[in-house]
């Protein structure tokens, strides 16, 4: 990774109770996982970050005291999964460069896409306009009459401005 995560990603996470040992999962270390869980979306990659083993992580949010840990980690991976449909749609419509090297020179290069990924993508994002293929059987549609892009269109300059307002927030004193 090029960056270390924030470890304020999470800042409204009440860490789960652990042994007080100072190579165990402290608050601190809780907190850089899942930052990172949620910038990765990869377990072995936050683990590292939080200077842990992927196997103590997965040990850990199963203690019963560690309910806080399992859906902090089940929400970070939710976050991880947006940036991963992007890399899907990414993919599917500029496809992926295959290179073909011979004597260790690139001698052609060939762009392949996925008509499947698209496909796959947009019964799925979409469900409410081209079908949820993995929806009820019995012709029930719970989406009947929800239109996802009206949807976002309407909200879409409310969370522009949000974002508008952070900047504004966060801006340096002196810049301004």
């Amino acid at each position: 990774m090029n960056s270390q995560p924030s470890p304020t990603a999470f800042i409204d996470y009440t860490p789960a109770p652990h042994a007080h040992r100072h190579d165990g999962w402290t608050a601190p270390r809780q907190r850089i996982f899942l930052a990172a869980l949620a910038e990765t979306g990869c377990v072995s990659h936050a683990a590292k970050e939080a200077g842990m083993s992927a196997r103590s992580a997965y040990r850990f949010r199963l203690k019963p005291e560690a309910e806080n840990f399992l859906l902090a980690w089940n929400a970070a991976l939710r976050i991880a999964s947006t940036r991963l449909v992007a890399l899907a749609y990414d993919r599917a419509i500029n496809g992926v460069v295959e290179e073909t090297v011979q004597d260790g020179e690139t001698v052609s290069e060939k762009r392949r896409y996925s008509d499947k990924l698209l496909m796959f993508l947009i019964t799925h994002v979409d469900a409410a306009r081209f079908g949820n293929l993995s929806g009820p059987m019995d012709g029930s549609n719970p989406l009947a009459g929800y239109d996802p892009v009206a949807a976002a269109r309407t909200r879409l300059p409310a969370l522009l401005e949000q974002v508008e307002a952070e900047d504004r927030n966060n801006a340096d004193p002196e810049q301004a």
